[in-house]
């Protein structure tokens, strides 16, 4: 349980880590992450969805980076 602006930073660290982890592959490693901050009116479902949709969105966006999906 972490507030909006911990959780971003949390996977923001990730995201770093793992790009700048030196692995024994043709390319750079990425990783994109969508965060979904939950809300006590939604069902857990409901904010998976709406964090798999951050995670698409950062997909879309360019890869290698983090989205958040606000509750609402």
């Amino acid at each position: 349980d972490c507030n909006a602006e911990a959780a971003l930073a949390l996977a923001e660290r990730i995201r770093e880590c793992v790009y700048t982890e030196q692995i024994s592959v043709a390319r750079p490693v990425t990783v994109s992450i969508g965060v979904a901050q939950v809300s006590a009116q939604e069902s857990p479902a409901q904010a998976l969805a709406r964090a798999d949709a951050a995670l698409l969105r950062a997909k879309r966006e360019g890869r290698n980076r983090v989205e958040f999906a606000w509750a609402g």
